[in-house]
């Protein structure tokens, strides 16, 4: 469902995890944990696009390409502020 949808806004997990549900046949709260456990929707949320997001490891590396420029245009003035640049960026 989550790769169906390409995102599930996700900064509050159980409210996430109801959307999902809500758009799945037969879904249950414990089979929903099971595939946030397995690795199926990963579990660590994204920040593609603010706020956090659920998106399958298919999606995740495309998404973050197109958001990219957006994300850190946004972050800017805190990369400046905790003296974060391209160097530091490149190590990480």
């Amino acid at each position: 469902m989550v790769h169906w949808l390409g995102a599930v806004q996700a900064q509050d997990y159980y409210a996430a995890k109801w959307a999902l549900g809500l758009r799945m046949h037969a879904a249950t709260d414990q089979g929903l944990e099971k595939a946030f456990a397995a690795g199926e929707i990963p579990c660590e949320r994204t920040s593609c696009v603010p706020p956090a997001h659920f998106v399958t490891p298919v999606d995740i590396r495309w998404l973050l390409k197109l958001t990219a420029p957006r994300v850190h245009a946004a972050n800017r003035y805190y990369y400046r502020k905790l003296e974060l640049d391209e160097a530091v960026f490149k190590r990480h």
